[in-house]
């Protein structure tokens, strides 16, 4: 049974045509979505009125083919250098030190049937060590790892910008006392956002 072209993708299509070189329909097929403007490059047809294959059309169709997914091979290889260029600049930052903010941390979460961005926020003291520490108990909150406690206020926002106008603006005095935290913030709402919307999985920085 022969493929349907019109509900292939121009990726697959193309891939069937170098697959299959004697399948014109196909060509004409990928030749008919070429761009629809000034700077479109159009081929002459693949065939006679007769039905005879012209193989010169045919062979330069096909390079014009071969070109345009070395191309897209090249971009795809640029972007995957970039992002694992960024990936590697990010981990190298996030073991970077950070003096904690007095005003006290945040856990970041999704509650996706509510499509809402979730931010508890907890206060701390910090002692000589520059360390935090439970003001209830006296006792160091650890980095990692679940600590029982009590959230002092749970804000909740759809977007990024939301959950920050919520935070830095709305509320009087902000939980937030260091630029760099409330900086580390909205990074990790952006994220949070980005992966609400995209169905993925958000892990707190």
């Amino acid at each position: 049974m022969k493929p349907n072209f019109k509900q292939m993708s121009t990726k697959e299509l193309r891939a069937y045509v170098l697959a299959h070189r004697d399948d014109l329909e196909a060509l004409d097929v990928l030749v008919s979505r070429r761009t629809p403007d000034s700077e479109a490059t159009w081929y002459g047809p693949m065939t006679t009125p007769e039905g005879k294959p012209i193989e010169e059309n045919i062979r330069i169709a096909e390079e014009a083919i071969r070109q345009r997914i070395e191309l897209s091979d090249q971009k795809k290889a640029k972007k995957t250098e970039q992002i694992n260029q960024i990936a590697e600049i990010d981990k190298k930052l996030s073991n970077r030190h950070l003096d904690l903010d007095p005003g006290g941390y945040f856990i970041i979460y999704l509650d996706r049937d509510a499509g809402l961005i979730c931010a508890k926020h907890f206060t701390n003291v910090i002692n000589e060590q520059g360390l935090a520490v439970d003001p209830e108990t006296g006792k160091v909150i650890p980095a990692k790892g679940k600590v029982q406690r009590s959230h002092e206020t749970l804000y909740t926002g759809r977007t990024a910008k939301e959950l920050c106008v919520k935070i830095f603006e709305e509320t009087k005095p902000s939980p937030v006392t260091m630029l760099d935290h409330a900086a580390y913030l909205g990074r990790e709402f952006v994220r949070a956002e980005m992966a609400l919307i995209n169905d993925e999985e958000y892990v707190q920085d």
